[in-house]
């Protein structure tokens, strides 16, 4: 959304529209979504059911009025569906990681706690303020790239959408992932987050995305939140190119609200050399154009 928002709207603003209807894949659900309001509508619902597994629907757009009809369900219209990222807000999986009791000690696989995917990080403080910190910080940006991660004291618990893979085994099974447009990537948004963080851990095995979305999810970062100014090696090769709504979103990061959001979590020096970072990346990296 941090980068799509921006690209929806000036396109819609380009051809005088107010949403768009896309067909040609198959919703994970098999029913109409919608995304950013009602910008985005995801009509098709895989109706070839033998291949597809889906139903027939109808889209039904009255003025400004918009619904949906599945007729193997009858008459009855309804507005069509959020897009599922998982089954429960950010609030409501930490409030049941608070307590959730913990796999044996040792235990690295995922487990379900109360049908969320859920996995332990054993960890010190220094690590796992850290982690807790990344969540705090994309959930704070708007930009939601890191899943809901609570400190449990000895670790922390992670949450994990329920079919997920690596970029380590996406490479391995030649998977592919949906990220054609060039000012639209959720990468470049990970390669900002990581300057930002100076977060220099970031590999196959800490990219891991949910298989219903293709949605990207960021893990590993126990040693991020450095007091230096420059970027992660591993970005010395890659365009540091920055869409202008990301950039507008780290000019609100101010020290009081870092203070106020992560101060439990970091040093003063640490806050203050995120916001150097943050004015490196504003001051150094390409703002890309919406126009095409």
């Amino acid at each position: 959304e941090p980068v799509e928002q921006a690209l929806l709207s000036a396109a819609l603003q380009r051809q005088g529209a107010t949403r768009v209807v896309v067909g040609h894949t198959p919703t994970s659900t098999r029913r109409v979504q919608q995304r950013f309001a009602t910008g985005a509508i995801l009509a098709d619902t895989g109706m070839l059911k033998p291949y597809y597994g889906g139903q027939a629907s109808l889209v039904f757009i009255d003025g400004e009025a918009l619904s949906v009809q599945y007729p193997a369900l009858g008459p009855t219209r309804a507005a069509p569906d959020p897009v599922p990222v998982f089954d429960r807000s950010h609030a409501a999986i930490e409030a049941l990681f608070a307590n959730a009791p913990l796999p044996d000690s040792g235990t690295a696989e995922p487990f379900a706690i109360d049908s969320v995917r859920a996995v332990f990080e054993p960890g010190k403080a220094k690590a796992n303020n850290a982690k807790v910190a990344a969540y705090r910080l994309s959930r704070l940006l708007g930009w939601d790239l890191v899943p809901v991660t609570v400190d449990r004291g000895n670790g922390v618990l992670v949450a994990l959408p329920n079919q997920s893979l690596t970029e380590a085994q996406r490479i391995t099974a030649n998977a592919g992932r949906p990220n054609h447009c060039a000012i639209g990537s959720t990468y470049q948004l990970m390669y900002a987050f990581d300057a930002l963080i100076q977060n220099e851990q970031r590999n196959a095995e800490t990219m891991v995305y949910d298989q219903d979305s293709w949605r990207l999810c960021l893990v590993g970062h126990d040693a991020a939140f450095g007091r230096g100014r420059g970027v992660p090696g591993y970005l010395a090769a890659q365009p540091k190119e920055l869409p202008g709504a990301v950039i507008d979103q780290l000019g609100k990061l101010t020290a009081q609200g870092l203070t106020a959001a992560l101060g439990e979590l970091l040093s003063e020096a640490q806050i203050k050399a995120l916001l150097k970072r943050r004015d490196n990346l504003i001051r150094n990296w390409k703002a890309l154009s919406l126009t095409p």
